[in-house]
Parts: structure tokens; sequence; C-alpha cells
């Protein structure tokens, strides 16, 4: 990544945390005690979370430990950074571009919500210009699979924002191959764990325990053949 893209998105997240009221720098030690304080709130077409550079989340919500998420999770699932946010909310991070934006992102429930409280969660670190565009059940794949994971489903909710589409493409080089287009991307829903990606049992819109964020993929975009 050019130096100057990361300076762009340094200043960006600056200018953005420069405007907001009331929101405190919180400490990354194992004794934060700190209270979450709400996200700032960014003119149209701003990232607020999902793929917004490390500094913006740092500022805006509290630190947590990835350690607090590997306890709720199950295997397959690794964070490299976590915080907490409004109403108990635990965010971890599964992965970071080497240019500092966070992808790959899991909000825990503990504890579950219903579908509406996590879809609702999620999209308060959604790009604010996010459009949702459909929702359909998802089933793991590929098959066949054994145990509780031969019945595993999930619920895929699925957004686009060019926002999100402009700072994805500068962040990776003019070649790169998009597994789809790069304005989609998903929320998946699952009422136990996700082994990544993959449910340990049916999904319960009344019961939702993990809300993963992440960029769409071929499975993910269309209405057939949807997969956790």
């Amino acid at each position: 990544m050019k130096p100057s893209h990361v300076v762009a998105f340094v200043a960006a997240a600056s200018i953005v945390a420069a405007t907001t009221v009331g929101c405190a720098t919180s400490s990354t030690t194992a004794t934060q005690t700190s209270t979450p304080v709400a996200a700032p709130v960014p003119v149209a077409g701003e990232l607020r979370g999902y793929f917004a550079p490390r500094a913006f989340w740092d500022h805006a919500f509290a630190a947590a430990q990835p350690a607090d998420c590997a306890a709720r999770a199950s295997r397959g699932n690794t964070y490299t950074r976590a915080w907490q946010l409004p109403d108990g909310v635990l965010a971890c991070a599964r992965f970071e571009t080497s240019s500092g934006r966070i992808d790959d992102v899991d909000l825990y429930f503990d504890p579950a919500v219903d579908a509406k409280a996590a879809a609702a969660a999620a999209f308060n670190v959604l790009p604010t210009d996010s459009t949702h565009v459909g929702s359909v059940p998802g089933v793991n794949w590929p098959a066949p699979l054994s145990g509780p994971e031969a019945t595993g489903s999930c619920q895929v909710e699925r957004y686009t924002s060019e926002a999100l589409a402009a700072a994805r493409t500068a962040d990776v080089p003019p070649s790169f191959q998009w597994p789809a287009p790069p304005e989609q991307f998903t929320v998946v829903l699952f009422s136990g764990m996700s082994h990544p990606d993959t449910a340990d049992r049916p999904f319960d819109p009344e019961s939702v325990h993990v809300a993963s964020i992440t960029m769409a993929v071929g499975d993910r975009t269309t209405t057939a053949g949807v997969g956790c």
C-alpha cells in the first residue's frame, strides 16, 4: 500500500474521532475497566467499524482481550484484536489487513439475543451508506458433514456499500481478483458456534450467539446453495 494511502486512512480516522464529543481513549491492558463509549458518528459514506482503520476502533470502543474472544469461540476461530461494544457486545477481529484495516469481525452476544437485535448491533459498525439487499437461509457447505454439523444452518444478511468498495480497492493491488464485487459483504447469524463459517446447530432466530461480518464470497451472493 502506498504511504500516501496510509496517511490518508489515519488522517480520516483522526478527523472522525476529533469531531465526536464524549469519546474516550481506551486502555489496552488486561485490567481494562473503562465504560464502553458510543462510536463516533461519521459523515455519510464513511466507515464506522467494519474495514475501518484499527485506530478508529481503538478510539471508539473500550479495549478487550483476544483471550476474551477465545473463551466464547470454538475450534478454528483465532482473533488478533478485541473491543467491548455497547450493550455488552464483544467484537473480535479475525483479520487485519497489511494497512491496518479491520476485516472479518465476529460479534458475540452473551446471553444470546434475537435476530433483530443481533442485526441491529452489527449494523451499528457497518459503513454508513450500507444497503441491505437480501436475507437468505444458509446451510453448512460442503456436504456431507457428520454429527451436529450435518443439520447446522445460519441466516445470511447481504449488504452493499460504495464506501466499502472504495476503501477495499484502494487497499489492494489493481490485479487483485475479487471473489465477489468489492461493495458486497455479509452479516452471518449463528445460533451456536461457527468453526469457522460452519454452524454447529440449526439456526434459531430467537437465539443468536454470533454475528460474523465478512467479505461476500461466491456462495453467499446468490439465493441458491448459500453456505454458512
